[in-house]
Order: structure tokens, then C-alpha cells, then sequence
């Protein structure tokens, strides 16, 4: 058959716009020997790029690339700003607010050196539209690493707007910040680099205790210890475990019976918005997952054909 084939006639339609499985419907030819007739070069296949774009322009992929140019660009940068103009907490300078771990390096030093000599300041503050390092009475510092601030343009329209509400603007390289602000505020502050770094400590995890006695617990949702877990009453974990559970009323044993008599366990899932797996740890739970089942597939005439394991279950029926 790979002989008969004329893979120049097959290349044409391909070179058309059609994709491989057009081809092999048009030629009757397996997608198999497509496959291996582009692995061998009989065939010149277009990449994954080419192919999508294909797809686009007969409208059958809703998938664009999208090209960055300047058009979209500020596009973008409005829809931010708008963004968080409306939500001014979830903007990510806020979020670096007095949290020396998500800080720079220099910044790190910067916030020890006005900390340790007892210098009042504000951290991360927001000014209109743009965001200042730090605060120190009407003085906004700003501190300038390697790779940051190297759009001179808008960094002018930004100095020269926070100078216009009344604010002193100076910088500071984050090249030997400390000597900088030594000889900017009068002090002689020192910090090793090892001092610095233990300094730095990781933010510590919010802890969590017990209702009852008062016990470290692991996470929020575990309001009992395991002592104060095992000597409390049945209803009250099942409650308990009820206020988390992504189902708040559950089918009870009779309406789960009556449901898995006419219905699969997809479609008493899709009901709850769960899975089928947990329809069936449900009736495991009450323990007749497998009986009804097999009561279930007789009722219907679906059964096996062998009696003794097609057979109802008096007690289940009951």
C-alpha cells in the first residue's frame, strides 16, 4: 500500500491548509503511515506554530497568540492600574509592606538602619499612584539596585510628581547603603554582614490550639487534639466533620439505596457536585456497597448471567 501511494498529491492538499488527519480521511491512507512518511521526509510537515495558525484562520482553534507590542502593552497597564486603584490591599508593593523576608537585600539594611537608631518612618508608601521605598518625616528615600529604576523616562515623571506634593526625593545606590545613610541622617551605624543575616529571621507560622485543653494543633480546620478527638461524642464529630465537608446534606441510607436502584454512581455524583468515588464510600460507609450493587443490577434486568452472583440479598431488600 506504501508504494501505491503518491505522496506528491498527498503534499499538495497538506500544503492547502489541511492538517494530517484531513489527509488521511481525503486519501484513505492509516494516520500511521502519515506519521511515519514525515519521520522518513516523504512528507514536510509544518511545526506546532504553523499548525495553529492553520487551524485559526479556518476557524476551527479559538487559540491567538497574542504579540506584545506596545498597543497591548499599555493595555495591560491600564487594566492593572484600574485594578488596583480598586483594590489598593492587593497591590504588591502593599504586600511588602513591613515584611523584611520579600524585601531586596539593601532594602533589608536600609529598614535595620532606621529600626536600630530609632528613626520613625514609613515603609512601602503610597504617594498618588506610585509607591516610595520609605518615609522619614517628609523625606521619600529611594534605594536604587542593579537592575531596577533603568527606565529613565518614567522614573523623572515620578520624582518630579512626588517633589510637586511637597515630598523631599533622594537616593541612595544599594552599593554600601549604610555608609550612605550614615552620612545622610550624621551616625556611625555598623552591621556585619553575618549581623544582617541573622536579622533576617523567616516569618513566623501562626499557631493553632486546641478547643478544649488548649494543645498545639496542626492547621486551623483541626479544632480538637487527638485526646480531646477520641474522647468526644460520635454526633459530635460527625457535625463536625459536616461543617467542612463539601456536601452539607448528605442522602441518608434509604434515599441512597432508592437512588443506586435507578441510577449510576456518576449520576448520583454529578447530584452532589462530587465524584463517583465518594458516592461509593458513602455505601461503603453504611455497608451495602457491594450488595446493592448486585441487587441493583438484578432489579433492573442488567444482571450477569450467572445466578449465584446475580442473585438479590434478602437482608439488603429489607
Amino acid at each position: 500500500m506504501n508504494s501505491l501511494i503518491n505522496w506528491a498529491d498527498v503534499q499538495k492538499y497538506y500544503n492547502q491548509g489541511h492538517s494530517l488527519r484531513d489527509c488521511s480521511k481525503f486519501f484513505n491512507i492509516p494516520r500511521s503511515y502519515l506519521d511515519k512518511a514525515s519521520k522518513s521526509k516523504k512528507i514536510i510537515a509544518r511545526n506546532t506554530s504553523l499548525a495553529m495558525k492553520c487551524l485559526c484562520k479556518q476557524g476551527r482553534c479559538s487559540f491567538q497568540k497574542i504579540i506584545w507590542d506596545d498597543k497591548a502593552r499599555k493595555k495591560k497597564s491600564e487594566e492593572k492600574k484600574e485594578y488596583f486603584k480598586k483594590h489598593p490591599e492587593k497591590h504588591p508593593n502593599r504586600l511588602l509592606a513591613n515584611n523584611k523576608n520579600k524585601i531586596s537585600y539593601p532594602e533589608k539594611l536600609a529598614y535595620c538602619f532606621l529600626e536600630d537608631n530609632n528613626i520613625s518612618f514609613i515603609h512601602q508608601f503610597q504617594i498618588g499612584s506610585y509607591f516610595v521605598d520609605f518615609l522619614v518625616e517628609n523625606c521619600a528615600i529611594e534605594i536604587d539596585g542593579k537592575y531596577f529604576h533603568q527606565n529613565l523616562e518614567y522614573e523623572e515623571e515620578r520624582e518630579n510628581y512626588i517633589i510637586s506634593k511637597g515630598y523631599k526625593f533622594v537616593r541612595f545606590a544599594a552599593k554600601n547603603v549604610i555608609a550612605q545613610l550614615n552620612i545622610y541622617f550624621n551616625k556611625s551605624y555598623k552591621m556585619t554582614k553575618k549581623e544582617s543575616l541573622q536579622r533576617m529571621v523567616p516569618v513566623v507560622k501562626k499557631e493553632y490550639f486546641c478547643e478544649q485543653c488548649g494543645n498545639k494543633v496542626s492547621t486551623k480546620k483541626t479544632k480538637l487534639c487527638m485526646k480531646c478527638w477520641k474522647a468526644s461524642p460520635r454526633q459530635f464529630k460527625e457535625n463536625l466533620k459536616n461543617q467542612y465537608s463539601k456536601v452539607k446534606n448528605k442522602p441518608t441510607k434509604e434515599e441512597l439505596i432508592s437512588m443506586l436502584a435507578s441510577l449510576s454512581y456518576t449520576a448520583v455524583g454529578k447530584k452532589y457536585s462530587i465524584s463517583a468515588n465518594a458516592v461509593m464510600k458513602w455505601a461503603k460507609k453504611h455497608g451495602f456497597y457491594q450488595k446493592v450493587r448486585k441487587y441493583t443490577r438484578k432489579k433492573s434486568g442488567q444482571g450477569d448471567s450467572n445466578p449465584q452472583r446475580a442473585a438479590p440479598n434478602r437482608e439488603c431488600a429489607k
